[in-house]
């Protein structure tokens, strides 16, 4: 009596389901990755939002100061001084504004990377 060969059963990435449950788990595993760095994205615009507020919130303080002093100054040395405060603090406002500038330029470099390397990726 001639045996039959032993049953085999298909497993996941047999012959024909393999192709496609090989592009479905590279499809899920790229699909994971950006969503992982939409997250990352959100929160750094969350974060830089809120930087972006309190340099607003500063140059309005300034801004109501200078006017303020308009009407307050009435001495030259009344001059200096408002000159010496706005001075320090439109100093300190220009560094907030060049960090806020810098990191805005990391996180656009950064999308850009992030949308070519999943562009690229078969």
């Amino acid at each position: 009596m001639q045996q039959s060969p032993p049953l085999s059963l298909p497993t996941p990435f047999s012959t024909p389901h393999r192709t496609m449950n090989e592009a479905h788990y590279r499809l899920l595993k790229v699909v994971q990755s950006i969503c992982k760095s939409v997250d990352h994205f959100q929160d750094d615009l969350d974060y830089l939002m809120s930087e972006w507020n309190t340099i607003r919130i500063i140059y309005e303080s300034m801004r109501n100061a200078y006017e303020t002093a308009l009407m307050v100054a009435d001495t030259q040395t009344d001059w200096i001084e408002v000159d010496k405060e706005l001075t320090v603090s439109y100093d300190d406002l220009m560094a907030q504004v060049r960090h806020l500038d810098r990191r805005l330029q990391k996180l656009t470099m950064e999308i850009k990377q992030t949308l070519s390397s999943n562009l690229i990726k078969d």
